[in-house]
């Protein structure tokens, strides 16, 4: 013969599973809205790495103004890159290159892009912000 247990002691665990589960679930979407800040920062760091790279090995000659060629190709592969990891630069966001003389010649990569969180329990900044030198060889 099965023992019952009496039905008092069955209503508490719902009683308890009914305070628990509000904790419980504000603590998963604050962690779900944190690795979905992560991801999206990485990817903004990345294409700002990357976008250096690819201006950095674009040849300007001497009769051309440093950066004329660069900048704007720079630009439109950071752009490009950001594409390819489903965050496309539109309104708000801000992608800017330079090249910079340091005591070397050098490419200079700002990604700013607005982030917007997936449940917003967690404070997260508004944009998430990436910046990235590199030197190139050629002078």
């Amino acid at each position: 013969m099965a023992l019952q247990r009496p039905a008092r002691r069955r209503a508490n665990a719902t009683i308890e599973f009914a305070f628990w589960l509000p904790i419980l679930l504000t603590m998963t979407s604050g962690l779900m809205d944190y690795v979905w800040y992560m991801t999206r920062y990485t990817n903004v760091a990345r294409a700002a790495r990357d976008g250096a790279r690819i201006g950095a090995t674009v040849f300007e000659g001497e009769d051309v103004t440093p950066g004329d060629i660069v900048v704007p190709e720079t630009v439109a592969q950071t752009k490009a890159i950001l594409d390819l990891v489903n965050m496309p630069c539109e309104e708000g966001c801000d992608v800017t290159a330079e090249v910079t003389f340091l005591p070397f010649r050098a490419v200079e990569v700002e990604i700013n892009y607005p982030f917007q969180p997936i449940f917003g329990y967690m404070p997260v900044p508004d944009n998430l912000y990436a910046r990235f030198i590199l030197a190139s060889d050629f002078q």
